[in-house]
């Protein structure tokens, strides 16, 4: 039986830069209207996916809106 140390095997991807930036880069942003509808996906998982979706596009709104708010703020610094 082969046996693997799990330590090494988890520890393979990660990619750890001490000089690098402390925080995740920005996403790219990637077109997600591939022409399915969520009422397509029957059941649970439509349903499931219409909820994801939903609280995205709100928390895309919240970042929005802070973007806006910390901008106003450091005009008025």
């Amino acid at each position: 039986e082969k046996t693997m140390d799990s330590s090494a095997k988890s520890s393979s991807h990660l990619n750890v830069h001490p000089n690098g930036p402390s925080y995740a880069p920005p996403m790219i942003p990637i077109d997600t209207d591939d022409g399915i509808s969520y009422k397509a996906i029957n059941g649970v998982s439509g349903d499931l996916l219409e909820q994801n979706d939903q609280m995205f596009n709100q928390v895309s709104s919240n970042f929005s809106a802070f973007q806006v708010n910390a901008t106003s703020i450091l005009q008025l610094v």
